[in-house]
């Protein structure tokens, strides 16, 4: 997750747990203890590699690779691969993600 408003804004870090409005994240810096932060002010933030699950919009049930991240203010745009067609279809763009470890 990015943090992209208050004090903690621009940390990026791995979410730990979800409790109602919030959210427990480690971040980058090691030395750094987890941290609360209200959920509205996270947005996920992607990795080339990452696996991804779309859950909503027209591409919704499609899993895969990322390719390529595009990281915008508003979310970040990744186009995947797409596991059941990978053989012959081109990468697909998308906006709408769940992420997590498969």
């Amino acid at each position: 997750m990015r943090v992209v408003d208050g004090e903690q804004a621009g940390l990026i870090g791995r979410v730990l747990e979800i409790h109602d409005d919030f959210l427990s994240m480690s971040t980058e810096r090691p030395t750094e203890p987890a941290m609360n932060v209200p959920l509205c002010n996270v947005q996920p933030h992607f990795n080339v590699g990452n696996y991804v699950l779309v859950k909503v919009g027209k591409h919704a049930q499609k899993s895969g690779g990322v390719v390529v991240v595009e990281q915008r203010c508003e979310a970040d745009i990744v186009t995947f691969t797409n596991d059941a067609t990978v053989r012959s279809v081109n990468p697909e763009q998308v906006c709408y993600l769940f992420f997590g470890d498969f």
